[in-house]
Parts: C-alpha cells; structure tokens; sequence
C-alpha cells in the first residue's frame, strides 16, 4: 500500500512539475525557431491586423505594437472621435496604413454586416477580439441593473464569436494567421464572487478558443486565448489602488508589448509574467480555497471603489 501511496504521490508531482514547467519550454523553444527563421509578423500572418475595442487599454497597445512590427491596422470601436486620434498616433509613429470602422458592440447583429462589408477588400492575416465590458466594479449579482448584464453579456460573447466567424475562413484557405481572443484571468478561475457575470462570459471565451483550437491544431492559424489578470487601463478606474499600477499590474502599454511578444508561441497564455505567476498560485489552490481567497480579494477592492468614491466626491 505505501509503494502504491509513493507512485502516486510521485506521479502528481511529476504532473505539477510539468504543467509549471511547459509554457516557458515552447515559448523558448518557438523564440528559437523565430530567431532563426527571421520571418516577420507581416511575413508569418499578413499584412492587415484587425483589433476590437481599440481606442483605450490593451486594445490601443496591442494595435501600436502590431504596428510597431510594421503591421497595418483597421481599428474598429464606437466612438469615431477616439478612433481618429489613435490611427493618427498610430501613422504618425509607424510607417504603417490605418482604417478605422465606426462599430457599437452593444448593438444586434447589423453592426457585424457593416464591418463585413468595410473589410471584404482588406486581407486580414491577424484578428484581436479585445472588445469588452466589465462591471462598474466588483459587486453582488442582484445589485446590478439587468440592463448592463445583457449588454456585457451581448459584448463579450457575441462580438468574440462573430468577428471570428467572419475572419477565421478566409485565414484558413490561405493557411496562415492569427486569432487572438482576449478573455480574463476571471475566466480561468473556478469562480468569482461579485463579478460573476463577467467571469462567465470570460469563460465562454476561455472555453470557445479552446475548441476552435481543437478544431483548426493544424491548419497553420495561430488561436491564442490571453487569460490576462488587472492593468491598469480604464476599466480599473474605480479603485485607485489598481489604477496606479504595481508590479503585478502593469500599464496597458507595458502588458501589450509583453502579450505581442508571445504571439505565434504561445496558445494559452496571460500575457505577462507576473499574471503567469498569479494564474500558477491560484490554479494550484483547492476550489474551496482558491474561491475564498478570491472572494476577500475582491471585498477588498469593493472596500478600495468605495474609498476612492469618497475621495472623488470631497474634490
């Protein structure tokens, strides 16, 4: 019975050793072979990069990072004044082509119809699905309105599977380029207390690459599902503490140029190392533990909205 106990025992820490060990072996693996390959980005998936939801956060990084790698850009968001301003950055930086496609994802499906008919002349090699919404800050599932549930909900689901099902055929028959579905580190996790509509929908993202990935494992497109935890960006506005930014959350420009460099290596990644480390410490936690320690983390950061909110109110 011991030697039994023993083997097993052996087994799961070979298991545990592996897992940690795997995403840094193919990604050096794969910087090896680019390193010798000297392909280019434009090269390796084409020369037009759509990106969702990129005139704020990681979406406007990520695009001047493709666009930095000489990458011409087609930036699709809803405010048409913000999405001047970035392709004019973007042109102003990179000798690179900019489009932009004035598109609300918080619409129905026209919206997709229009975008369709304004990329039919663009060959698309790479596609960021980086649109999405979050709540207000973490709260209790009835204390939000169900209006801005089905938005997000609308968001995060619909635009990540539609712009993929517009993009992925014409990739596929020339075989090459790439996916790249920003979903959440609340996606990964078993579960996240007072934000769980947003996890939900971050989990069907999680979960639809990674069939997609089962599907098109040889195709010679490149599916990327990024599992990134906070940065600082808009959408953490409402606590100061993640706004400022720290080690463990980096500035969107920072996360980007880090998320961009895993590109073509890496098909189930956070994006950034200390988030790498984050997603190993939680996923080795029991589902009891892991879900209570994310439950006082996000108390913590209500406590924080509510502090910054009183802060706000007494300028």
């Amino acid at each position: 019975m011991l030697v039994i106990l023993t083997v097993i025992g052996a087994l799961v820490v070979v298991k545990y050793v592996v897992w940690l060990l795997w995403n840094p072996a193919v990604f050096l693996c794969r910087t090896i072979q680019e390193l010798v390959s000297r392909k280019t980005f434009v090269e390796k998936y084409g020369s037009w990069a759509v990106v969702t939801g990129s005139t704020d956060g990681i979406g406007k990084h990520y695009a001047m990072e493709l666009a930095r790698r000489g990458v011409n850009i087609v930036l699709i968001s809803r405010n048409p004044q913000k999405l001047g301003n970035v392709a004019t950055e973007i042109e102003s930086s990179y000798n690179v082509k900019t489009r932009i496609i004035v598109a609300d994802f918080t619409q129905g499906t026209e919206i997709y119809t229009h975008i369709e008919q304004e990329l039919q002349d663009i060959p698309v090699g790479i596609l960021v699905n980086n649109v999405g919404m979050a709540t207000e800050h973490p709260t209790r599932f009835c204390s939000e309105s169900l209006q801005r549930k089905l938005e997000l909900m609308r968001v995060n689901t619909m635009a990540v599977t539609a712009m993929t099902r517009l993009l992925l055929p014409a990739m596929l028959n020339r075989r090459c380029g790439a996916v790249v579905n920003v979903a959440s580190a609340a996606g990964a996790v078993d579960c996240l207390p007072h934000a769980a509509v947003y996890a939900a929908t971050k989990a069907y993202i999680c979960h639809l690459t990674a069939s997609i990935q089962g599907e098109y494992a040889r195709s010679g497109v490149h599916i990327q599902t990024l599992t990134p935890f906070f940065v600082s960006s808009n959408m953490t506005a409402f606590s100061d503490a993640l706004h400022r930014g720290n080690l463990f959350v980096p500035s969107a420009r920072v996360y980007a140029r880090h998320a961009v460099a895993t590109l073509g290596k890496l098909t189930n990644t956070s994006g950034y190392w200390t988030h790498g480390l984050q997603m190993v410490l939680l996923q080795t936690l029991p589902v009891w533990l892991q879900t209570k320690v994310v439950s006082v983390f996000t108390y913590f950061i209500m406590i924080d909205y509510k502090r910054t909110q009183r802060i706000n109110d007494e300028k």
